[in-house]
């Protein structure tokens, strides 16, 4: 059986330690929130905010999942910016780009 130091010793890993520290962290997830490979027009901070502020006193309930949260900044959006302004699409785009329809 190999020793722990030969394994570590391999070119194998030492080829998926360079991969990792270049696309991110060994566990799939990305550095500082962001997904490798997925561009999303982002929604200006203050804006967000208003927008998740309208979500949170106008659609959500204690029963809110993620279909429903969706929906309900999608409405929130739509509302303060209207249905096809940037706002909105951005909120749909991200909500698309987590998988929740």
């Amino acid at each position: 059986m190999a020793s722990l130091r030969s394994l570590a010793s391999s070119s194998a890993i030492r080829a998926s330690n360079r991969r990792t520290r270049s696309s991110g962290s060994a566990d799939g997830t990305a550095s500082r929130g962001r997904v490798p490979g997925l561009t999303t027009a982002a929604v200006r901070p203050r804006r967000s905010r208003q927008i998740w502020f309208k979500a949170l006193t106008s659609y959500f309930t204690t029963n809110t999942d993620y279909a429903s949260a969706r929906k309900g900044t999608l409405s929130a959006a739509s509302d303060l910016y209207g249905a096809d302004s940037a706002e909105c699409k951005a909120v749909d785009r991200a909500w698309a780009a987590v998988n929740v329809k």
